[in-house]
């Protein structure tokens, strides 16, 4: 097994700044994937009852969306954590973006294809010939890695598919201008059952099903602050903080679900949706023997192979190094007060 990356700030935990010389309000910036809603419950609620403020943090939430590549904030310095899934930011850091991975908040892939049954789709044979839409800025990688482990041509020749980009919700799907939609297990799926189309009208195409389901929204830094020990404790201690924000979510669903609605951003949200997607999401975040928020090295080294499998389109080309650390989710459990369940 490949070693794990320990940068020399993180060997040795006892140079973390202890609790009695912090500053009260270490501050933290973090660039979300999305808006903030059910999907970051946990980030929501260790907001919302004090979790960070115990652990000495302010922490403000930059929100994300369909044309955001978080990778980007890390890039450029404007937040000091990104919330981001695996595939894009090894991606990014291939391309010269010192992502690190620290903590892993999904353990399983919630992606799927939606395709209209009308449109003669079946099974995965089926594509060839039909317009596919997928979220732009990385997240239509796993995508590619389909069609590249299918043989299938991307670039709208016959015995190929078009792919175009996915706007914000399911009406690619309704309006004719793709057969299949990009979905998530807690987004996607029920807004196309939501729009009208029965469970008969459509073919799911769920990716782990297919063979390329990857880990997605995790914990990432910059690998360049994990120098200093300063900042490596105060990402400690963050990781310590949501930690605790999921437990509680996964106590008081009722209850975070009226915290996730008190950072609604767009007005429209509703309480039924967002409880339908924490009770799914919920079920991505951990797979009943991981600790919550830890990256198991098995899934690391199975999601960096699927990326490096397609010889035409690989995700990424080589090998990743000092790509992700367990020893910040380590440092974390000082601040987390109990053992992180298994769930």
């Amino acid at each position: 097994m490949r070693q794990r990356w320990l940068a020399p700030a993180l060997i040795v935990l006892s140079m973390f700044a202890p609790p009695h010389v912090r500053a009260a309000d270490d501050h933290l910036t973090v660039q979300l994937n999305w808006r903030p809603d059910a999907r970051v419950a946990g980030i929501l609620a260790a907001r919302d009852k004090g979790f960070y403020r115990e652990a000495h943090l302010e922490v403000s939430l930059l929100p994300g969306g369909p044309n955001l590549r978080p990778s980007a904030a890390i890039k450029s310095g404007e937040a000091d954590i990104a919330i981001d899934w695996l595939a894009e930011a090894l991606n990014a850091r291939e391309h010269g973006v010192p992502m690190v991975n620290v903590a892993q908040i999904q353990q399983t892939s919630a992606l799927q294809l939606v395709c209209r049954r009308d449109a003669k789709i079946s099974s995965t044979r089926d594509f060839a010939g039909h317009t596919l839409a997928v979220w732009p800025n990385g997240m239509d990688l796993p995508l590619r890695q389909l069609l590249a482990k299918l043989q299938i041509p991307s670039d709208g020749r016959t015995l190929g598919v078009k792919l175009v980009n996915q706007g914000d919700g399911v009406s690619d799907l309704f309006n004719g201008r793709a057969h299949c939609i990009s979905a998530l297990s807690y987004a996607g799926f029920w807004s196309v059952l939501d729009g009208g189309l029965s469970p008969e009208d459509i073919t799911l195409f769920d990716f782990a099903a297919e063979g390329v389901g990857m880990p997605e929204d995790g914990v990432y830094v910059s690998d360049r602050k994990l120098d200093s020990p300063a900042f490596a404790d105060r990402i400690a201690r963050f990781i310590g903080a949501t930690t605790r924000g999921w437990i509680w979510v996964l106590g008081h669903q009722a209850e975070a679900v009226r915290v996730v609605m008190g950072y609604d951003i767009t007005g429209h949200e509703n309480a039924a949706e967002q409880t339908r997607t924490l009770l799914e999401y919920e079920k991505l975040v951990s797979d009943g023997k991981t600790p919550l928020m830890y990256l198991r090295p098995d899934s690391y080294e199975a999601a960096v192979s699927l990326m490096m499998l397609s010889k035409t389109a690989p995700i990424i080309e080589k090998h990743p190094t000092r790509a992700y650390t367990s020893a910040l989710w380590q440092a974390s459990r000082a601040y987390l007060g109990t053992p992180a369940p298994l769930r």
